[in-house]
């Protein structure tokens, strides 16, 4: 498992333990053989008074990965559209201001 994602992981758990009734859904990482991090999204429910949980797992690493280039293209594309409104759109603006002022 992934250090940053040890907390979260244990009070997951421990909400579980305590018997939530609802489907419980979490993600965190763990190692895989080559040594990259791979995303797991957990759906678990609790067995109340047979002390046990049951729990399925799916790998989500493409989608995490896929959300992450999604959200840099879009903070490059209001970097693009900040530029050009301010190379073209506010330059004419200040052209027609300072001409309609004379």
């Amino acid at each position: 498992m992934h250090p940053d994602d040890r907390d979260a992981t244990l009070a997951a758990l421990g909400t579980l333990a305590e018997g939530e009734e609802s489907v419980f859904e979490f993600e965190n990482r763990y190692r895989h053989r080559d040594g990259s991090y791979r995303w797991l999204r957990w759906n678990a429910r609790p067995l109340p008074g047979r002390r046990r949980i049951y729990a399925t797992a799916r790998d989500v690493t493409r989608q995490k990965r896929l959300e992450r280039e999604i959200l840099e293209i879009v903070d490059r594309e209001k970097e693009r559209l900040g530029r050009e409104l301010h190379d073209g759109l506010c330059q004419t603006l200040a052209g027609i201001a300072a001409l309609s002022s004379r």
